[in-house]
């Protein structure tokens, strides 16, 4: 299961002048009950993290971590883009 890293979060609302709970859901339109349930360890859905990078910018990978109480369970990594080499012909 995922996490919401609400440190990377609050680092990047922060960085906007958003201090509180009611500021990010005043800027993103997510709920403030949502926002909570969130903190205290709700799994984000997709559309939600996009919302906080349509806002707040960055990966929406830089937003979640691992729960390290759900074994087996891993984020998936990011891919990293393979180099095209051209071949001469």
């Amino acid at each position: 299961m995922i996490r919401l890293n609400m440190t990377a979060l609050m680092k990047k609302a922060r960085s906007m002048g958003d201090e509180s709970v009611e500021d990010i859901a005043s800027r993103t339109g997510i709920g403030r009950a949502t926002l909570y349930r969130l903190a205290n360890g709700g799994e984000p859905s997709l559309p939600t993290l996009c919302k906080f990078r349509a806002v707040y910018g960055g990966r929406v990978d830089s937003l979640i971590t691992e729960d390290p109480t759900t074994p087996g369970v891993a984020v998936p990594k990011q891919r990293t883009p393979r180099s095209r080499s051209r071949r001469a012909t």
